[in-house]
Protein backbone atom coordinates (compact mmCIF):
# COMPACT_ATOMS: atom_id res chain seq x y z
CA UNK A 1 0.00 0.00 0.00
CA UNK A 2 3.29 2.37 0.55
CA UNK A 3 5.04 2.00 -2.62
CA UNK A 4 3.64 4.57 -5.31
CA UNK A 5 5.48 7.42 -4.27
CA UNK A 6 3.35 10.81 -4.18
CA UNK A 7 5.38 13.25 -6.06
CA UNK A 8 4.31 16.99 -5.79
CA UNK A 9 3.64 18.98 -8.96
CA UNK A 10 4.80 22.38 -7.65
CA UNK A 11 5.24 25.26 -10.22
CA UNK A 12 9.33 25.41 -10.41
CA UNK A 13 10.28 21.95 -8.90
CA UNK A 14 11.83 20.97 -11.85
CA UNK A 15 14.57 23.89 -12.29
CA UNK A 16 15.44 23.86 -8.45
CA UNK A 17 19.20 23.33 -9.67
CA UNK A 18 19.99 22.23 -5.62
CA UNK A 19 19.69 18.00 -4.76
CA UNK A 20 15.97 17.55 -4.10
CA UNK A 21 14.62 13.62 -3.59
CA UNK A 22 11.85 11.56 -1.90
CA UNK A 23 12.63 10.26 1.31
CA UNK A 24 12.37 6.39 -0.50
CA UNK A 25 14.54 7.31 -2.68
CA UNK A 26 16.88 8.61 -0.48
CA UNK A 27 20.11 9.80 -2.08
CA UNK A 28 22.95 8.96 0.31
CA UNK A 29 26.00 10.59 -1.93
CA UNK A 30 24.61 14.01 -0.77
CA UNK A 31 26.13 15.12 2.46
CA UNK A 32 23.69 17.58 4.22
CA UNK A 33 26.71 18.59 6.97
CA UNK A 34 26.57 22.29 7.49
CA UNK A 35 23.52 22.67 4.36
CA UNK A 36 20.30 24.92 4.73
CA UNK A 37 17.63 22.07 4.45
CA UNK A 38 14.11 21.89 3.33
CA UNK A 39 12.07 19.08 4.70
CA UNK A 40 8.55 18.97 3.01
CA UNK A 41 5.87 16.97 5.31
CA UNK A 42 5.32 16.16 8.87
CA UNK A 43 3.81 12.57 8.82
CA UNK A 44 5.53 9.52 9.78
CA UNK A 45 8.01 9.83 7.52
CA UNK A 46 9.23 13.54 9.10
CA UNK A 47 9.30 11.92 12.28
CA UNK A 48 11.24 9.49 11.83
CA UNK A 49 14.06 11.86 9.37
CA UNK A 50 13.96 15.57 11.24
CA UNK A 51 15.56 14.18 14.88
CA UNK A 52 17.99 12.40 12.59
CA UNK A 53 19.56 15.34 10.09
CA UNK A 54 18.65 18.24 12.40
CA UNK A 55 21.23 17.86 14.51
CA UNK A 56 24.18 17.70 11.45
CA UNK A 57 22.45 20.52 9.09
CA UNK A 58 22.97 24.45 9.80
CA UNK A 59 19.28 25.19 8.79
CA UNK A 60 16.00 22.87 8.72
CA UNK A 61 13.30 24.52 7.56
CA UNK A 62 10.24 22.24 7.74
CA UNK A 63 7.46 22.79 5.77
CA UNK A 64 3.77 21.51 7.07
CA UNK A 65 0.42 21.47 5.62
CA UNK A 66 -1.50 20.09 8.42
CA UNK A 67 -0.01 18.74 12.14
CA UNK A 68 -0.52 15.30 12.84
CA UNK A 69 -1.52 13.74 15.78
CA UNK A 70 1.66 12.60 17.85
CA UNK A 71 1.88 10.07 20.44
CA UNK A 72 4.46 9.27 22.55
CA UNK A 73 6.28 5.91 21.54
CA UNK A 74 7.48 5.25 24.67
CA UNK A 75 10.59 2.97 23.33
CA UNK A 76 13.03 1.52 25.70
CA UNK A 77 15.38 -1.24 26.17
CA UNK A 78 13.92 -4.43 27.79
CA UNK A 79 15.19 -5.72 31.19
CA UNK A 80 17.08 -8.76 30.82
CA UNK A 81 14.54 -10.20 33.50
CA UNK A 82 11.83 -9.05 31.17
CA UNK A 83 13.57 -10.70 28.06
CA UNK A 84 13.74 -14.02 29.80
CA UNK A 85 10.13 -13.87 30.69
CA UNK A 86 9.05 -13.81 26.88
CA UNK A 87 11.31 -16.56 25.79
CA UNK A 88 9.58 -19.40 26.79
CA UNK A 89 6.48 -20.92 24.97
CA UNK A 90 4.00 -20.25 27.07
CA UNK A 91 4.75 -16.77 27.96
CA UNK A 92 5.29 -15.73 25.06
CA UNK A 93 1.43 -16.70 23.75
CA UNK A 94 0.24 -14.82 27.33
CA UNK A 95 2.44 -12.17 25.36
CA UNK A 96 0.75 -12.68 22.12
CA UNK A 97 -2.65 -12.50 23.62
CA UNK A 98 -2.22 -9.56 25.63
CA UNK A 99 -0.97 -7.82 22.20
CA UNK A 100 -4.02 -9.80 20.44
CA UNK A 101 -6.64 -8.05 23.14
CA UNK A 102 -5.02 -4.81 23.28
CA UNK A 103 -4.96 -4.37 19.67
CA UNK A 104 -8.64 -5.73 19.50
CA UNK A 105 -9.19 -2.62 22.00
CA UNK A 106 -7.78 0.11 19.98
CA UNK A 107 -8.57 -1.09 16.64
CA UNK A 108 -11.91 -1.84 17.41
CA UNK A 109 -15.12 -0.08 16.24
CA UNK A 110 -14.79 2.90 18.75
CA UNK A 111 -11.70 4.44 18.49
CA UNK A 112 -11.92 5.92 14.82
CA UNK A 113 -15.30 7.46 16.34
CA UNK A 114 -15.28 11.33 16.78
CA UNK A 115 -17.10 11.70 20.40
CA UNK A 116 -16.15 7.99 21.49
CA UNK A 117 -14.65 8.17 24.99
CA UNK A 118 -11.50 6.53 23.74
CA UNK A 119 -11.18 8.47 20.73
CA UNK A 120 -11.75 11.44 23.47
CA UNK A 121 -8.85 9.82 25.41
CA UNK A 122 -6.48 9.46 22.73
CA UNK A 123 -6.85 12.93 21.43
CA UNK A 124 -6.19 14.28 24.90
CA UNK A 125 -3.08 12.19 25.14
CA UNK A 126 -2.34 13.58 21.95
CA UNK A 127 -2.75 17.18 23.72
CA UNK A 128 -1.04 16.52 27.10
CA UNK A 129 1.91 15.51 24.93
CA UNK A 130 2.03 18.79 23.22
CA UNK A 131 1.75 20.75 26.53
CA UNK A 132 4.72 18.33 28.18
CA UNK A 133 7.10 19.23 25.26
CA UNK A 134 6.49 22.78 24.01
CA UNK A 135 5.09 24.01 27.94
CA UNK A 136 7.64 26.95 27.09
CA UNK A 137 6.68 27.53 23.53
CA UNK A 138 3.20 28.75 22.73
CA UNK A 139 4.25 29.58 19.13
CA UNK A 140 4.76 25.96 18.66
CA UNK A 141 1.70 24.38 20.74
CA UNK A 142 -0.28 26.05 18.34
CA UNK A 143 1.25 25.11 15.26
CA UNK A 144 1.63 21.46 15.46
CA UNK A 145 -1.79 21.31 17.67
CA UNK A 146 -4.14 19.09 15.27
CA UNK A 147 -7.53 20.93 14.13
CA UNK A 148 -9.69 17.89 13.29
CA UNK A 149 -11.05 14.29 14.88
CA UNK A 150 -8.35 12.36 16.12
CA UNK A 151 -7.72 9.73 13.66
CA UNK A 152 -8.21 12.24 10.99
CA UNK A 153 -4.61 11.17 9.80
CA UNK A 154 -2.67 7.93 10.07
CA UNK A 155 -1.14 8.69 13.83
CA UNK A 156 2.45 9.30 14.69
CA UNK A 157 4.17 7.39 17.41
CA UNK A 158 7.59 9.12 18.23
CA UNK A 159 9.07 10.22 21.32
CA UNK A 160 12.26 12.16 19.42
CA UNK A 161 9.95 14.20 16.70
CA UNK A 162 8.64 17.07 19.05
CA UNK A 163 11.99 17.97 20.89
CA UNK A 164 13.70 18.35 17.35
CA UNK A 165 11.26 21.11 16.40
CA UNK A 166 12.60 22.76 19.34
CA UNK A 167 16.38 22.72 18.23
CA UNK A 168 17.58 26.52 16.94
CA UNK A 169 18.42 25.52 13.95
CA UNK A 170 14.80 24.36 13.00
CA UNK A 171 12.13 26.32 11.63
CA UNK A 172 8.65 24.82 11.37
CA UNK A 173 6.47 26.37 8.69
CA UNK A 174 2.67 25.70 9.52
CA UNK A 175 2.06 26.46 5.33
CA UNK A 176 1.92 24.17 2.45
CA UNK A 177 4.36 24.83 -0.59
CA UNK A 178 3.35 26.92 -2.99
CA UNK A 179 6.27 27.23 -5.84
CA UNK A 180 9.91 26.40 -6.09
CA UNK A 181 12.87 28.25 -7.78
CA UNK A 182 16.25 27.27 -8.62
CA UNK A 183 17.19 27.92 -5.52
CA UNK A 184 14.46 28.60 -2.97
CA UNK A 185 10.98 26.99 -1.90
CA UNK A 186 8.16 29.67 -1.30
CA UNK A 187 5.26 28.45 0.99
CA UNK A 188 2.11 29.82 1.12
CA UNK A 189 2.66 32.55 3.29
CA UNK A 190 4.79 34.07 0.44
CA UNK A 191 8.28 33.83 2.11
CA UNK A 192 11.00 32.78 -0.04
CA UNK A 193 13.79 31.14 1.83
CA UNK A 194 16.75 29.94 0.08
CA UNK A 195 18.07 26.33 0.64
CA UNK A 196 20.71 24.05 -0.48
CA UNK A 197 18.64 20.74 -0.50
CA UNK A 198 15.53 19.60 -0.93
CA UNK A 199 13.73 16.45 0.97
CA UNK A 200 10.59 15.28 0.08
CA UNK A 201 8.58 14.12 2.58
CA UNK A 202 4.84 13.62 0.39
CA UNK A 203 4.10 10.22 1.45
CA UNK A 204 2.44 7.52 -1.04
CA UNK A 205 -0.64 7.08 -3.25
CA UNK A 206 -2.04 4.53 -0.65
CA UNK A 207 -5.58 4.23 -2.18
CA UNK A 208 -3.83 3.24 -5.89
CA UNK A 209 -4.03 -0.33 -5.28
CA UNK A 210 -2.02 -2.74 -7.22
CA UNK A 211 -1.07 0.18 -9.88
CA UNK A 212 2.17 -1.64 -11.48
CA UNK A 213 -0.26 -4.32 -12.73
CA UNK A 214 -2.71 -4.80 -15.38
CA UNK A 215 -5.54 -7.51 -14.59
CA UNK A 216 -8.33 -8.78 -17.02
CA UNK A 217 -11.41 -9.55 -15.71
CA UNK A 218 -13.35 -12.36 -17.22
CA UNK A 219 -15.75 -9.25 -19.18
CA UNK A 220 -12.99 -7.50 -20.50
CA UNK A 221 -12.20 -4.97 -18.17
CA UNK A 222 -9.17 -4.46 -16.52
CA UNK A 223 -9.38 -4.33 -12.85
CA UNK A 224 -8.57 -0.50 -12.32
CA UNK A 225 -11.16 0.32 -15.04
CA UNK A 226 -13.64 -1.72 -12.92
CA UNK A 227 -12.86 0.64 -9.61
CA UNK A 228 -12.75 3.99 -11.62
CA UNK A 229 -10.96 5.41 -8.56
CA UNK A 230 -12.61 3.79 -6.06
CA UNK A 231 -11.31 0.49 -4.95
CA UNK A 232 -13.10 -1.98 -3.59
CA UNK A 233 -13.30 -6.12 -2.70
CA UNK A 234 -14.47 -8.19 0.01
CA UNK A 235 -11.67 -8.17 2.98
CA UNK A 236 -9.34 -6.63 0.86
CA UNK A 237 -8.85 -10.25 -0.69
CA UNK A 238 -11.11 -11.15 -3.92
CA UNK A 239 -13.26 -9.20 -6.41
CA UNK A 240 -16.04 -9.86 -7.80
CA UNK A 241 -15.50 -10.35 -12.11
CA UNK A 242 -11.81 -12.05 -11.40
CA UNK A 243 -11.94 -15.46 -11.30
CA UNK A 244 -9.35 -16.99 -9.24
CA UNK A 245 -7.39 -13.70 -8.57
CA UNK A 246 -6.86 -12.80 -5.06
CA UNK A 247 -4.55 -10.41 -3.35
CA UNK A 248 -3.51 -9.57 0.48
CA UNK A 249 -3.94 -6.35 1.85
CA UNK A 250 -6.22 -5.07 -0.54
CA UNK A 251 -8.89 -2.36 -0.20
CA UNK A 252 -10.18 -1.75 3.13
CA UNK A 253 -7.89 -3.96 5.29
CA UNK A 254 -5.65 -1.63 6.65
CA UNK A 255 -6.19 -0.31 10.25
CA UNK A 256 -6.17 -3.65 12.07
CA UNK A 257 -2.77 -5.30 12.99
CA UNK A 258 -1.88 -5.88 9.29
CA UNK A 259 -0.06 -9.04 10.03
CA UNK A 260 -2.99 -11.01 11.55
CA UNK A 261 -5.19 -9.21 8.86
CA UNK A 262 -2.82 -10.74 6.29
CA UNK A 263 -2.96 -14.64 8.00
CA UNK A 264 -6.62 -14.24 8.05
CA UNK A 265 -6.90 -13.30 4.27
CA UNK A 266 -4.55 -16.30 3.51
CA UNK A 267 -6.85 -18.41 5.07
CA UNK A 268 -9.71 -17.13 3.14
CA UNK A 269 -8.13 -17.97 -0.09
CA UNK A 270 -7.11 -21.26 1.47
CA UNK A 271 -10.71 -22.33 1.83
CA UNK A 272 -11.66 -21.15 -1.25
CA UNK A 273 -9.34 -23.15 -3.51
CA UNK A 274 -10.36 -26.13 -1.35
CA UNK A 275 -13.90 -25.80 -1.91
CA UNK A 276 -12.57 -25.46 -5.99
CA UNK A 277 -10.40 -28.91 -5.65
CA UNK A 278 -13.63 -30.37 -3.92
CA UNK A 279 -15.99 -29.85 -7.00
CA UNK A 280 -13.77 -30.21 -9.34
CA UNK A 281 -13.79 -26.72 -10.39
CA UNK A 282 -10.96 -24.87 -12.34
CA UNK A 283 -11.96 -21.67 -11.18
CA UNK A 284 -13.83 -19.96 -8.44
CA UNK A 285 -15.35 -16.60 -8.28
CA UNK A 286 -16.93 -14.17 -5.71
CA UNK A 287 -20.40 -13.53 -5.66
CA UNK A 288 -20.58 -9.71 -7.24
CA UNK A 289 -24.16 -9.42 -4.62
CA UNK A 290 -22.09 -10.30 -1.57
CA UNK A 291 -18.91 -7.80 -2.86
CA UNK A 292 -21.80 -5.29 -3.25
CA UNK A 293 -23.51 -5.62 -0.22
CA UNK A 294 -20.62 -6.05 1.94
CA UNK A 295 -19.13 -2.49 0.65
CA UNK A 296 -22.48 -0.59 1.32
CA UNK A 297 -22.28 -2.30 5.10
CA UNK A 298 -18.94 -1.24 5.84
CA UNK A 299 -19.37 2.51 3.89
CA UNK A 300 -21.91 3.22 6.08
CA UNK A 301 -20.25 2.19 8.86
CA UNK A 302 -16.99 4.66 7.72
CA UNK A 303 -18.66 6.90 7.54
CA UNK A 304 -19.19 7.70 11.47
CA UNK A 305 -15.60 7.73 11.53
CA UNK A 306 -11.96 10.41 11.34
CA UNK A 307 -11.31 8.97 8.08
CA UNK A 308 -14.18 10.78 6.35
CA UNK A 309 -14.70 13.44 8.34
CA UNK A 310 -11.90 15.94 7.67
CA UNK A 311 -11.28 19.85 8.37
CA UNK A 312 -12.72 22.13 6.05
CA UNK A 313 -10.52 22.32 2.98
CA UNK A 314 -8.84 19.62 3.55
CA UNK A 315 -8.42 17.50 -0.04
CA UNK A 316 -7.45 14.00 0.05
CA UNK A 317 -6.58 11.94 2.91
CA UNK A 318 -4.27 8.85 3.73
CA UNK A 319 -7.67 7.06 3.78
CA UNK A 320 -9.49 8.49 0.48
CA UNK A 321 -9.26 7.84 -2.99
CA UNK A 322 -10.04 10.14 -5.21
CA UNK A 323 -14.13 10.01 -5.28
CA UNK A 324 -13.78 10.56 -1.50
CA UNK A 325 -14.45 7.21 -0.55
CA UNK A 326 -12.97 5.08 2.11
CA UNK A 327 -10.38 2.41 0.62
CA UNK A 328 -8.03 2.04 2.92
CA UNK A 329 -9.69 1.09 6.29
CA UNK A 330 -11.35 -1.57 7.97
CA UNK A 331 -12.61 -0.44 11.56
CA UNK A 332 -14.91 -3.54 12.89
CA UNK A 333 -12.17 -4.89 15.31
CA UNK A 334 -9.93 -7.63 14.43
CA UNK A 335 -12.62 -10.48 15.79
CA UNK A 336 -15.06 -9.68 13.44
CA UNK A 337 -12.34 -9.87 10.40
CA UNK A 338 -11.42 -13.47 11.54
CA UNK A 339 -15.07 -14.28 11.36
CA UNK A 340 -15.98 -13.00 8.12
CA UNK A 341 -12.73 -14.39 6.57
CA UNK A 342 -14.08 -18.26 8.16
CA UNK A 343 -17.23 -17.31 6.28
CA UNK A 344 -16.56 -15.77 3.19
CA UNK A 345 -13.60 -18.23 2.19
CA UNK A 346 -16.74 -20.90 2.37
CA UNK A 347 -19.88 -19.31 1.05
CA UNK A 348 -18.97 -16.05 -0.80
CA UNK A 349 -17.50 -17.63 -4.27
CA UNK A 350 -19.23 -19.75 -7.40
CA UNK A 351 -16.94 -22.54 -8.30
CA UNK A 352 -17.38 -23.78 -11.52
CA UNK A 353 -16.01 -25.42 -14.39
CA UNK A 354 -13.63 -22.93 -16.79
CA UNK A 355 -13.56 -24.36 -20.55
CA UNK A 356 -11.09 -22.79 -22.40
CA UNK A 357 -11.36 -22.19 -26.17
CA UNK A 358 -9.18 -25.41 -27.20
CA UNK A 359 -11.06 -27.65 -24.97
CA UNK A 360 -13.99 -26.61 -26.37
CA UNK A 361 -13.10 -27.93 -30.24
CA UNK A 362 -12.13 -30.76 -28.38
CA UNK A 363 -15.25 -31.50 -26.31
CA UNK A 364 -17.30 -30.17 -30.13
CA UNK A 365 -14.91 -32.87 -31.60
CA UNK A 366 -15.83 -35.39 -29.70
CA UNK A 367 -19.23 -34.80 -29.77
Amino acid sequence: MLNVINYPDWPGLDTFSGPKFHTARWEHEHDLKDKTVAFVGTGCTAAQVIPEIAPVVKQLYVFQREPGHVMPKGARNFSNKERSLRRGPVASRIERLKCFLEGAQVRGTTVPVPGSRLNEKCARLCTDYIHEVFHDRPDLIDKVTPRYPFYGKRIILADDFYPALRRDNVELIPKAVERVTNNSVVAADGVEREVDVLVLGTGFQPANFLAQLEIMGKHGKTLHELWDDTPRAVLGVAVAGFPNFYMLYGPNSNGGEILFHEEQQMGYIIRALKRMIRQGASAIELKQSVMDRFNRWLQRRLRRTSFGRRAVGFKLGYYRSPSGTVVTQWNQGLTLFWLLCKLFGRFASNAYRHTSPLEAVRESKTS
